[in-house]
């Protein structure tokens, strides 16, 4: 195991691992067990039929069984529950922050965004205020700000909700990778290879310079890993085989390798097929119809090609297949790795590749390392700032192909691969990702290991049910064959009785219905000393063995959901003699005994996710080296819930170790989302039919609890604006209608002074002229003091000042009593407001 430690990786070194892995003997030996699962699982029941024939000792014909096993297929039934549940479940990631640095700036920003908020609040209240502050003094009007900015702080945000823009590109990118990669569709097949062979596997990979998620089949991968480990991203090594036809071949490496390796590779063809030559196939490479292939690239299909001197062998030598084994291994590489305080007081560390980054006069320093062991590191001072270089051998990430067992390609570090400044050791996996679900302290064993038996015990069955079912009579009559006229034992063409006595008595039979035997012949072929009755009564079968099959069909049925953890209730059925509330408990207890399968499937996909993550922020940042002018980019997309969305990328958004990914607990969410559920549908009185729609429609598509959650705040602060918007709109309508009730009782008020005015000048007009009328006649007796006006006149006149001046008074003392009784009905308005 030396040679993992070299320095300089040459051919050497991967021909030595090359030699290691093939002497290491991890080879698989369920390879023909696991594929006659599949088999059964997919709808062939070839591989079985032995097993068939011996439990219902009756000889099955394949295309009977195959038949039988597309009807009676109850393993793919109970796994459709399942895969209904996962798809149910939805996708259950949550992207949480893990560095402190990246903790540091979202608080950071939390509480920019709270003072945002609070000086916005408060610039309103001081516009209202600015009356309030004249005449404050400059110590006083600070006081005043402080305290209506302590009111408003608690108020601002909601930490548990609020969420950082690197938060918001990490989640967006999140949605992005699961459209993208269409995440749900190869769920789905990873948990068919859970169920059917208990493990599963995936790779993170590059596929035409973007990151891509790949399905593995289980069947073509070993792997050399420790017991205590079930994920293969801790494995020393794994290997992949693929089967590729030529076309395919070119079209991967057409143009990664050289015209020599590709030449060599297909020429390695001659080792694994006998019919073809090296000559061959160096002719067929060199010659024009080979490269008009490589120009269009296409049409390498199970084709006839054109003829340059043995079309046979030509079609022999593209319809060949090449075995492609990916080997990807860990070996140690040499990093140095420095870390200084920058300007902002933060640590930062950075790993270098050459050793000869430390100058010759930085001080080598004796210490005692995490493990234990005496080691030194360098310290050196430069510019201000104090660095600190170790010296460490990390593990790597290593991959070499190998073409037709023969041929080495690709051999190189894994390009644009994670390194963890962290914890280079810990954090440290490979790009295949899955494993064994089962197999801690033991052999691997999968659902399907343990429904097989029952499931061929149910179509042996199945089968012996269908053959009594189509033969079934009850009973018949035996009637003596002697006792009944020749001529019904006519043939059915009526040719004449027929002479072959059991010919005889099956034409009877069939035209009757009864069976028929002949008293006059025994064993022996004597005759008998007495005659037999004419009629005997055969018993055959009857109808409660057809039963007894079909209940004991169910009983099996019922075992094979109680191994595959689907039982009859989680399928929808009712168990006899049981109410609702064990239903549900039923339904929830086979709901946690498959849990584990649905964490462990979730858990393995987190892991890959969360590396594809790492990935892109990879991808961002060489795009941003290779574009240093441009301070942003986008991408749009269609997200899985059907909505367009838009990630901004950003620079100071790329750092792969801030964030991570962990699984939300589902059984709580299930709970939670059903809890809700009956609660919403109970308080739909202020829910409108979209709204309600809208929070429904996220239940049963698996969106998250917090989505689900935050929709939910957000239409109970719609709801509450909406009675908010009501009420004012009461408020002021209330308002409006006493404003014209003031009007009303003001304007009645007035008239009726106008109109006691309008009397009273009506009255005091006649007095005069009564007066004047009466003063004619008595002009002269009664003008005393000889001012050619009247007396009584002048008294009228005086009576009538002194009449308008009381008048006067009492109209004053009126207008003062409205006034008041105006500042009641304002007094009484106004508490009513409140």
């Amino acid at each position: 195991m030396k040679f993992l430690y070299k320095k300089r990786k040459d051919s050497t070194f991967y021909e030595d691992v090359l030699k290691y892995i093939g002497n290491s003997g991890t080879t698989r030996t369920d390879i023909e067990q696991k594929e006659k699962y599949y088999e059964l699982f997919s709808g062939n029941i070839e591989p079985y039929l032995n097993e068939l024939q011996q439990m219902c000792n009756d000889p099955l014909t394949l295309e009977y069984a195959n038949d039988l096993l597309l009807s009676y297929n109850k393993i793919f039934n109970k796994y459709m529950v399942l895969e209904g549940d996962l798809m149910r479940r939805g996708l259950q990631f949550k992207i949480v922050l893990t560095t402190d640095k990246a903790i540091r700036a979202k608080d950071e920003e939390y509480r920019r965004r709270i003072m945002e908020e609070v000086d916005r609040d408060l610039e309103l209240i001081l516009s209202k205020s600015q009356q309030q502050m004249q005449g404050m003094t400059p110590e006083e009007v600070k006081q005043f700000i402080e305290s209506y900015r302590q009111k408003l702080t608690p108020l601002a945000l909601d930490k548990k909700t609020f969420m950082s823009e690197y938060e918001v590109y990490k989640n967006k990118m999140l949605r992005y990778i699961i459209s993208s990669e269409d995440v749900m569709m190869k769920r789905r097949k990873t948990f068919r290879d859970a169920f059917v062979f208990g493990e599963f596997y995936l790779k993170n990979e590059w596929r035409d310079g973007k990151p891509f998620i790949k399905v593995l089949n289980p069947l073509n991968i070993t792997y050399q890993l420790d017991d205590d480990y079930f994920d293969i991203s801790k494995a020393d090594w794994v290997k992949y085989r693929e089967e590729l036809t030529v076309g395919e071949f070119l079209d991967m490496y057409i143009n990664v390798l050289s015209k020599k390796d590709l030449e060599e590779c297909l020429l390695s063809l001659a080792n694994t097929n006998s019919s073809l030559s090296k000559d061959h196939i160096t002719k067929f490479i060199h010659s024009d119809m080979f490269r008009k292939f490589l120009s269009s690239r296409g049409g390498y299909g199970r084709t006839t090609y054109p003829n340059y001197d043995n079309s046979a062998l030509n079609t022999t030598l593209m319809n060949s297949v090449i075995t492609k084994e990916h080997i990807e291994f860990k070996a140690y590489d040499e990093q140095v790795f420095i870390s200084y305080t920058d300007e902002y007081n933060e640590l930062v560390t950075e790993i270098f590749d050459d050793s000869s980054i430390i100058p010759e006069y930085a001080s080598k320093i004796k210490y005692k390392n995490e493990w234990f062991e005496e080691d030194y590191y360098y310290q050196w001072e430069q510019d201000g700032i104090v660095y600190k270089a170790e010296i460490v051998y990390i593990p790597q990430r290593y991959e070499m192909t190998v073409i037709n067992g023969s041929k080495i390609i690709q051999k190189r570090k894994c390009p644009m691969q994670p390194i963890y400044t962290e914890d280079p050791f810990t954090n440290f996996t490979l790009s295949y990702k899955g494993g064994a679900l089962n197999n801690i302290g033991g052999k691997n064993f999968s659902l399907m290991d343990n429904a097989v038996p029952l499931q061929l015990q149910y179509l042996a069955l199945k089968a012996i049910f269908d053959r009594e079912l189509s033969k079934y009579k009850g009973t018949r009559i035996a009637r003596d064959l002697a006792q009944i006229p020749d001529e019904l034992a006519n043939t059915p063409e009526g040719e004449g009785e027929s002479s072959d006595v059991i010919t005889k008595a099956e034409i009877i039979a069939a035209k009757t219905g009864n069976e028929y035997f002949d008293s006059e012949n025994t064993s022996l072929g004597g005759v008998p000393t007495t005659r037999s009755a004419p009629v005997i009564p055969l018993q055959l079968g009857n109808a409660q063995e057809l039963i007894n099959l079909q209940q004991l069909m169910q009983m099996i049925d019922y075992e094979l959901g109680l191994a595959t953890l689907v039982p009859a209730s989680r399928e929808g059925q009712i168990i006899e003699h049981s109410n609702v509330t064990d239903n549900e408990r039923a339904v929830i207890q086979t709901t946690l005994a498959t849990e584990s399968v649905f964490y462990m499937h979730d858990y393995l996909w987190t892991r890959c996710i969360k590396e594809c993550l790492e990935q892109w922020d990879m991808y961002f940042k060489r795009w941003f080296e290779m574009n240093p002018e441009e301070k942003s980019t986008f991408i749009q997309f269609m997200s899985y819930d059907r909505i367009n969305e838009i990630v901004n990328i950003k620079p100071e958004f790329i750092a792969p170790e801030d964030a991570g990914i962990v699984l939300s607990n589902t059984v709580n969410d299930m709970q939670y989302m059903q809890l809700i559920l009956q609660k919403i549908s109970q308080n739909t009185q202020d829910v409108s039919v979209s709204e309600f729609s809208n929070i429904l429609k996220q239940i049963v598509t698996g969106a998250s609890v917090e989505e689900i959650h935050q929709s939910i705040l957000e239409l109970e602060e719609r709801i509450q604006q909406k009675a908010a918007q009501q009420q004012e709109a009461q408020a002021k309508q209330e308002q409006m209608l006493i404003e014209k009730q003031k009007e009303l009782a003001q304007w009645t008020t007035k008239l009726e002074i106008e109109k006691e005015k309008a009397l009273e000048e009506e009255r005091r007009k006649t007095r005069i002229l009564e007066a004047e009328i009466q003063s004619s006649l008595y002009e002269r007796a009664n003008d005393v003091d000889r001012d050619k006006i009247a007396d009584e006149i002048e008294k009228e006149k005086l009576k009538q000042e002194h009449e308008d001046r009381r008048h006067d008074k009492e109209m004053k003392l009126k207008e003062k009593e409205i006034e008041v009784k105006k500042a009641q009905v304002r007094s009484k308005s106004s508490n009513n407001t409140k």
